[in-house]
């Protein structure tokens, strides 16, 4: 499953809720919006970012683990501190991959 964390968080599509991608060896990527470091859950709702700690925790107290990182949506420019939608930063935000893995056993 691949998937934006921030979008789905209060639905039953959260790493806690979603029983459809826990098959032991099954694979959950997230692509999202960075938010700024420390920040939790804060500007999930104003800024449409999440911090990337936070998303691991909590997928990873779903019982997944994470195998892989990818910074190929990097952009070091953008503040994290305007809503993605803003055309100022629209297409150009810090983004971050994390890519878990259900334990097989």
């Amino acid at each position: 499953m691949i998937g934006a964390l921030r979008s789905c968080w209060r639905s039953r599509y959260s790493p806690a809720g979603f029983s459809g991608n826990d098959t032991p060896g099954g694979r959950y990527v997230i692509i999202d919006h960075a938010a700024a470091a420390g920040s939790g859950l804060r500007d999930t709702n104003t800024l449409h970012r999440i911090d990337k700690a936070s998303v691991k925790s909590e997928v990873e107290a779903a019982g997944f683990k994470l195998e892989r990182e990818s910074d190929l949506l990097r952009n070091a420019g953008d503040p994290r501190t305007v809503n993605v939608r803003d055309p100022t930063i629209r297409g150009k935000t810090d983004q971050f991959i994390l890519e878990f893995r259900k334990p097989k056993h």
